[in-house]
């Protein structure tokens, strides 16, 4: 195969970001199409991947959050619950990387993937860490970008 006449991880960079941005604004779309389901589920696996090829862990924690949330609205609560946990246990491993914005919502794709797989007790308890989370968010624009997206949808 031959060499790529351009940097590849500053492609991936630049896919890595692209995908999640298009994700998550598809994500907070309260009128999305089937069919943007289906884009939103690729793009963020798509983000995903290519955050694993130049990412660091943070990368991959947030990158998950976003494979978590689209499985979670799109209904399919066994697949999001799995990309949720191993969420969870990665930022579990590299705690001191992680923002108190980051954990508010690792806890917010827990509550809303355990919720999708009808695990309600679990999910509320995690959406009583996530709303605790948020609120304990210090800058005051993160909290309200935080507090803005945990709301919608409940």
């Amino acid at each position: 195969m031959a060499e790529p006449s351009f940097d590849m991880n500053l492609a991936h960079r630049w896919f890595g970001v692209e995908c999640n941005n298009q994700g998550w604004g598809l994500l907070e779309n309260q009128d999305r199409r089937d069919e943007q389901t289906d884009e939103l589920i690729h793009l963020a696996h798509a983000a995903c991947w290519h955050w694993l090829q130049v990412g660091k862990p943070l990368n991959h924690v947030r990158a998950l959050i976003l494979v978590g949330r689209a499985h979670a609205a799109a209904g399919d609560g066994a697949v999001a619950v799995r990309y949720a946990r191993n969420c969870l246990n990665l930022a579990k491993l590299h705690a001191g990387d992680l923002t108190d914005f980051d954990w508010a919502c690792v806890y917010e794709c827990m509550a809303r993937s355990l919720a999708a797989l009808g695990q309600d007790e679990e999910a509320r308890a995690f959406h009583r860490q996530a709303s605790e989370a948020g609120e304990a968010i210090a800058e005051a624009d993160d909290r309200a970008v935080f507090q803005d997206g945990f709301s919608a949808g409940e």
